[in-house]
Formats: C-alpha cells, sequence, structure tokens
C-alpha cells in the first residue's frame, strides 16, 4: 500500500490557510517538497477538487509546478503575513513551511498558527549566529512551543531528537528509523527497510497497527524522511 500525509482543513474558513512547519535541517526542503506532493495527491484521491496546497522554503514558492525564487529560507514576518493571505485568496488550504533556526530566533514567525512541527535533525550549522549548539536547539525547539501547535512529530534518532521528544512525550509522535524497545505513546518505527535499485520497502511499526510503505527514494538517510511524513 501507498500512504500520504494530509492535514483536515477548518471546516468555517479562518484567517490563514493550515500550516506544517519543519525546523530547519540539511533535509527540509525535502519534507516541504515530499509533504506538498502527499496533501495533492491525498486530495486527489478524496475528490476535493477544491482543495490546493504550497510551500514556502528556501528554494522559492511551488505552486502549480511554478517557483519564484525568494532570498531567505523563512522570509520576515510581513511577508509571511502577505504571501498566506495570497494563498489564501488564490484558494490554498494547506502550507508546508520551512521554520528556518535564524528566523526562530528573529520571531519572523510571530503570530502564525503553526498546526503541525516537525523535527528530523541537528547538526553543526549556523553555529556563526547562535553561538553554540544548546542555543541552536533552543531556536528550533521554540517552534515546539506555537500555541496553536495540534501536533509535534519528532525524529528520536540523534540525542537533540531525543531530549525534545521527553519534552513533549506526552503530546508528541515519535518517529525512529530503526525498532523501538517497549515503544509507548504515539510513534512510528522502521522494523525493517529493504533497498534496491528500484526504490525502498518499509516494514513500519506504529501504535495503531503495522504498515506497509512502498516509495523510489533510496538512502538511509530517506528512510526516516519517508518515516517523519508517515508520521
Amino acid at each position: 500500500r501507498r500512504h500520504t500525509t494530509s492535514w483536515p482543513a477548518r471546516e468555517t474558513p479562518g484567517p490563514d490557510p493550515r500550516r506544517a512547519s519543519n525546523s530547519n535541517s540539511p533535509s527540509s526542503s525535502y519534507h516541504t517538497l515530499v509533504l506538498r506532493e502527499a496533501a495533492a495527491r491525498d486530495v486527489a484521491h478524496k475528490e476535493h477538487r477544491g482543495h490546493a496546497d504550497d510551500h514556502v522554503e528556501s528554494r522559492g514558492r511551488l505552486q502549480l509546478e511554478t517557483l519564484r525564487r525568494q532570498r531567505l529560507t523563512t522570509p520576515d514576518t510581513i511577508t509571511v503575513q502577505r504571501r498566506l493571505a495570497e494563498f489564501l485568496g488564490e484558494g490554498v488550504t494547506h502550507v508546508a513551511l520551512e521554520a528556518s533556526s535564524h528566523a526562530l530566533a528573529q520571531q519572523r514567525l510571530a503570530h502564525s498558527e503553526i498546526d503541525i512541527a516537525v523535527f528530523s535533525n541537528l547538526s553543526r550549522d549556523h553555529l556563526d549566529y547562535h553561538g553554540s549548539m544548546d542555543a541552536y536547539f533552543e531556536a528550533k525547539a521554540s517552534l515546539f512551543e506555537f500555541p496553536a501547535l495540534r501536533q509535534r512529530v519528532i525524529a528520536t534518532d540523534d540525542d537533540y531528537g531525543m531530549s525534545l521528544w521527553r519534552r513533549y512525550s506526552g503530546n508528541a509522535i515519535r518517529v525512529h528509523s530503526t525498532p523501538i524497545d517497549r515503544p509507548s505513546g504515539q510513534f512510528v518505527y522502521v522494523r525493517e527497510a529493504v533497498q534496491s535499485v528500484e526504490g525502498t520497502q518499509l516494514s513500519l511499526e506504529t501504535d495503531e497497527g503495522a504498515v506497509e510503505v512502498c516509495t523510489r527514494l533510496i538512502g538511509q538517510f530517506n528512510v526516516q524522511n519517508v518515516c517523519l511524513e508517515f508520521a
């Protein structure tokens, strides 16, 4: 079976589209693109023909295969709100947003209502700005304190992910690319991954049961990526 990730739109129109956001990492641009494709395919499958989605990330804005360049990974506050208003006017109901650590530290997403926050990993980036790994981590972790959050999705393959998950273990989906010993709460982990030149077959265990996921993507890093999108 093939599975995709989607989010329900509001039954009553609100001031802006529903948003999923992931903290910036080497795979963040990947996540925004896959979330966009997943939502579009799910919408098409359900025959919700009026559904549209969009994303904002470091390479530009994608709407119906049209890409617009932008200078910053996450734009300034006024630009973010202006573009969300534009999206809403165009009928967009879902936005996947790459939330950079710089933007979070500078409050560029202030007054944005984020529904779903995703954490993939933490690598040694942006230390010239943040000064230390701990400060960098706390900047990324601030995304998970947004008051409107409905769900947190956290990869626990590294120590920083585990630390973040422990903060919210009662209200977060734990994602792990290898089996978890005695898992509890909400979780997605890989029981088995079979890779070939044609793609990857994943056997996942979740708190709701076992699932088989097929993807044309290859590479161990994509095992985690696919698990996060599935979650």
